[in-house]
C-alpha cells in the first residue's frame, strides 16, 4: 500500500511540476528579507527600505525570451523627504562558493528616482550558467548584492538567502518521517509537516549594510 502511495504521489507532483513556471523544491528564505537604510539624524525614521524575495528556480520561457534563470521581486521604499535613487543594473548574485551569475534581465532596466512615500518594484531574472540545469549548480546559498542613493550618499547592500525544504510523515504511519532531499522527491499521503533551512553554513541569513 505504502509503494502505492508513494508512485500515486511521484506522478502527482510530476504532473503538477510540469505545468508550474518553477522549479518545485527550491525555496528560498528568509522571505522578504528588508534592507533598511540607517538614519542620518537621531530619531529619524529610516530614509529608505528594500523588501527582497528570492521566489526560486524559474523555467526558461521561449515567448518570454527568458532563459533558466533564479527570480528575485524587490520592492524599494521611499520614506522620507529625501532624494532616493535605485540602479537595477547594480544587482549582482553569488552562490556560497562566491560562484558570479550573469547580469540579470531586469524589470525596469534603468535607474529611477523615488518620490516621498512612493514604492517601485524590481523584477530580475538571473540567468545560470551556460550549459548548466539548476541540479548542476550549486544553489543551496543566494547572495543578493545592490546599490542605492539616498540624498547623493551611495549604500551598498547585501541579502543572503537559503534553500529551504519540506518534510512529511505518512498518514497511516506518524513514526514514519520522509525527508525530501533529492529530486523528484518521494511524496505519498500526508497529514503533517514542517519547513527546515538545509546547509545552514552561515547561521541566521541576515544582511549587511555596506557604507
Amino acid at each position: 500500500m505504502k509503494t502505492l502511495q508513494v508512485i500515486i504521489g511521484v506522478a502527482l507532483m510530476a504532473l503538477i511540476g510540469g505545468c508550474s513556471e518553477y522549479v518545485d523544491g527550491y525555496r528560498y528564505g528568509p522571505g522578504p528579507v528588508l534592507a533598511g537604510i540607517p538614519a542620518t539624524q537621531p530619531g529619524q525614521a529610516p530614509p529608505a527600505a528594500v523588501l527582497v524575495s528570492v521566489i526560486g528556480v524559474r523555467r526558461a520561457d521561449e515567448k518570454a525570451d527568458l532563459p533558466l534563470s533564479i527570480e528575485v521581486r524587490m520592492r524599494v521604499d521611499d520614506n522620507t523627504a529625501e532624494d532616493v535613487v535605485f540602479e537595477p543594473a547594480t544587482l549582482q548574485m553569488t552562490n556560497r562558493d562566491l560562484i558570479e551569475f550573469a547580469p540579470p534581465i531586469l524589470t525596469p532596466r534603468n535607474p529611477f528616482h523615488l518620490t516621498p512615500g512612493r514604492s517601485e518594484f524590481v523584477t530580475a531574472y538571473f540567468p545560470l550558467p551556460a550549459g548548466k540545469s539548476y541540479d548542476q549548480v550549486d544553489l543551496e546559498s543566494l547572495q543578493l548584492r545592490w546599490l542605492i542613493q539616498v540624498d547623493g550618499r551611495q549604500v551598498g547592500q547585501v541579502a543572503e538567502f537559503q534553500r529551504t525544504f519540506r518534510y512529511y510523515y505518512y498518514y497511516d504511519d506518524p513514526n514514519y518521517w520522509d525527508y525530501p532531499y533529492y529530486y523528484p522527491y518521494r511524496f505519498g499521503f500526508y497529514y503533517g509537516g514542517g519547513v527546515g533551512i538545509r546547509h545552514r553554513r552561515l547561521g541566521r541569513p541576515h544582511v549587511v549594510l555596506l557604507l
